[in-house]
C-alpha cells in the first residue's frame, strides 16, 4: 500500500510533499533533483496551471507559492486518510556528487543569491581564514573547499545541500516509486 500512513505527525519540511487531487498523486519535491520540472508537470497534469504556459513562466508561478494548498500539511484538512492511501506517490533522487556539483555551479558561479552569499562568505571564513568582510564578498570557494565544507557540515545551512534523505517522508508515507536521475 502506498500513500500516508494515517498517523502520520507532522514535521517541518513536509510541506516539500504535495498531493495533487484530480491526478490523485503524491510527490515530495528533492531541491537540486528537477523538481521544478516535476512540478510543473504535475500541476498541468492536474489542470492547475495552462498547459501551454512556457517553463519559465511556470517556474515563475511555482516561486510565487500559488499552489501551496497542494502540500500535505494544508491538504490534509480536506482529505481523508484514505484518499491519501490510495494515492500514487513518488519522488526523484539525484546522485549526491551531481546534485552537489550542480548546487555549486547553479549558486557559486552563476546568480546571485543571499542566501548563498552568506554560505559562501562562511566557507571562505572558515576554510582560509579570511575575516575582512570586503574581501570575502569578493571571494569565491573552489569546489574542492565547498565540498569538504558540506561533508563537514553535513549539508547543513541550506536545503538545496542537505542529505536527500532527510527530505523525504519515510516512514510515514510509503513511495511506490523512488527515480533514480542518474
Amino acid at each position: 500500500s502506498s500513500g500516508i500512513n494515517a498517523e502520520w505527525p507532522l514535521r517541518p519540511g513536509d510541506e516539500y510533499t504535495g498531493y495533487y487531487e484530480n491526478i490523485k498523486v503524491i510527490f515530495t519535491k528533492i531541491h537540486k533533483g528537477g523538481s521544478s520540472n516535476w512540478q510543473e508537470a504535475l500541476l498541468k497534469a492536474n489542470g492547475d496551471v495552462n498547459s501551454n504556459l512556457t517553463h519559465s513562466e511556470s517556474k515563475k508561478i511555482l516561486q510565487s507559492r500559488k499552489f501551496s494548498y497542494h502540500q500535505i500539511p494544508k491538504a490534509r484538512k480536506f482529505y481523508s486518510d484514505v484518499v491519501f492511501r490510495d494515492a500514487f506517490s513518488f519522488t526523484a533522487v539525484r546522485n549526491p556528487w551531481t546534485r552537489m556539483v550542480s548546487g555549486y555551479v547553479n549558486f557559486f558561479t552563476g546568480q546571485e543569491n543571499v542566501v548563498m552569499n552568506v554560505m559562501r562568505m562562511q566557507i571562505i571564513e572558515e576554510v582560509r581564514g579570511v575575516t575582512d568582510k570586503e574581501m570575502l564578498r569578493k571571494m569565491i570557494p573552489s569546489f574542492d573547499e565547498f565540498a569538504k565544507w558540506l561533508i563537514k557540515h553535513n549539508g547543513t545551512g541550506d536545503r538545496h545541500f542537505k542529505p536527500q534523505v532527510t527530505m523525504l517522508c519515510i516512514p510515514e508515507a510509503r513511495y511506490d516509486y523512488i527515480i533514480p536521475l542518474e
